[in-house]
């Protein structure tokens, strides 16, 4: 099981310097920063002055069929940090009014949020707001490419048929794998995050809408009575919303746990001064957000309430989830001391028994590695973490078990699966009979 981590280290991840903590907040409380300054410039207000200067210089402007063809090829061909500050430069010096489609279809197509990386989506939100603070039409054009066009849970369905949005799955006819649809839904739901924290995007019920949908994950297919009920932990689409509690807590969720830590941690060393300040940052964006989202047809929508649902969904989540892995480290226990009795048994385990057992555990890790950042952007304790069961156990276990025993059912899949023999190759020792007969 990964060891703990430190505060700001995420579960699993290697010990920070002083230093390292220091520049890692430092980073964080700029980027907030920055995306306030970027809320401030689209307010409507804000954004009509500017436009109306812009259209006042338009003539200034260079109409450069090749330098325009050139940016637009730039930006599809991925935009990273360093190439922010070029291209920033070439929006404010050309005239690409006639390239808006082409560039919206650069940005948001399929192949492009295939390749789009985490760490450069903020990136790439920078020369977003630049081309909607000048041209109308790249909002009109971008979110129909990125928002959900649908609300019914067919959206997690191959078949759905709304293939239009990025964070549906397309409706046949495109040749991507599980893995790459579950990417490009994570990019896409951290990438509409992004754009709701810097202004541009301006229903927060989106998110929300897409939160939900993932909770629901795979039990939204179902159209019984019963399709209403709490998903399990397997249903739950887990990657989605752990991506996007690792991404939008600060501003959307919370203050992680490992953020407060880390800032209560560097106090304590330099004193009172010394805090980044970064829990302070982190907690303006969402009222800022709310201004931003003022002037559109959910001008009324209050971001603590947007903060509130969206901690109620990844609540539900944890709480599952939690449940889910207290079930596997109790059953992957009894796994375990199960299998080493084979073992001693037998001299060695089959490639069977291994297999399941380690598959037993990935399956724990995974989990609780989920679990863990769920609980560390919800300001929660973290999981217990998994103690294998020891020889004193096992003794005691089997002391319990001297004489005769009955088998009065058990838990787990196992118990179901194979009743009082375990697993399927006991069970065939002791049933599977060969016919003397015919022998």
């Amino acid at each position: 099981m990964p060891a703990k981590g430190p505060p700001d280290a995420k579960p699993g991840e290697p010990a920070k310097s002083e230093e390292e903590l220091r520049r890692s907040l430092a980073d964080r409380a700029r980027v907030d920063q920055e995306r306030q300054r970027l809320r401030e410039a689209s307010l409507p207000e804000a954004l009509e002055a500017f436009r109306a200067q812009h259209a006042a210089n338009k003539s200034k402007l260079k109409s450069d069929l090749r330098k325009a063809t050139a940016f637009t090829k730039k930006v599809k061909a991925g935009v990273v940090e360093r190439d922010v500050t070029g291209l920033l430069k070439d929006i404010e010096t050309l005239n690409l009014s006639m390239y808006i489609s082409e560039i919206v279809a650069a940005i948001v197509s399929p192949e492009a949020l295939q390749r789009l990386k985490t760490s450069d989506i903020h990136s790439v939100v920078r020369i977003c707001v630049a081309l909607h603070l000048r041209y109308p039409s790249f909002a009109e054009g971008l979110f129909p490419g990125l928002v959900p066009v649908a609300t019914d849970d067919s959206v997690y369905s191959a078949s759905g048929g709304h293939g239009s949005a990025v964070l549906i799955l397309p409706s046949g006819g495109e040749d991507y794998s599980d893995k790459e649809l579950a990417k490009r839904k994570r990019i896409a739901l951290r990438f509409l995050a992004e754009l709701f924290l810097c202004g541009i995007f301006r229903d927060g019920q989106i998110l929300v809408r897409a939160l939900r949908r993932a909770y629901r994950g795979t039990a939204g297919l179902k159209r019984d009575a019963n399709s209403a009920s709490e998903p399990s932990s397997s249903q739950i689409d887990q990657s989605l919303l752990v991506s996007f509690a690792k991404m939008g807590s600060e501003a959307l969720v919370g203050t992680p746990r490992r953020i407060k830590d880390a800032e209560a941690g560097l106090s304590r060393q330099a004193g009172p001064n010394a805090a980044l300040g970064a829990t302070a940052a982190s907690a303006a964006p969402v009222h800022g957000a709310g201004a931003a989202a003022g002037g559109g047809s959910h001008s009324g929508w209050d971001p603590s309430e947007i903060r509130g649902i969206l901690r109620s969904v990844l609540g539900m989540a944890h709480e599952t989830m939690a449940r889910a892995l207290r079930d596997g480290q109790r059953d992957l226990a009894k796994m375990m001391r199960r299998f080493a009795k084979d073992e001693l048994n037998h001299g060695s385990l089959s490639e069977e028994k291994t297999a399941r057992l380690e598959n037993a555990k990935k399956s724990v890790e995974k989990l609780h590695s989920n679990v863990a950042a769920l609980a560390d952007a919800l300001d929660q304790d973290p999981p217990a973490e998994f103690q294998p069961p020891d020889e004193d156990e096992d003794e005691e276990a089997g002391m319990e078990g001297e004489g005769i025993s009955l088998w009065t059912g058990g838990e787990g899949k196992d118990s179901a699966e194979f009743g009082p023999f375990g697993d399927d190759e006991t069970r065939s020792f002791y049933l599977d009979l060969p016919d003397i007969l015919f022998s």
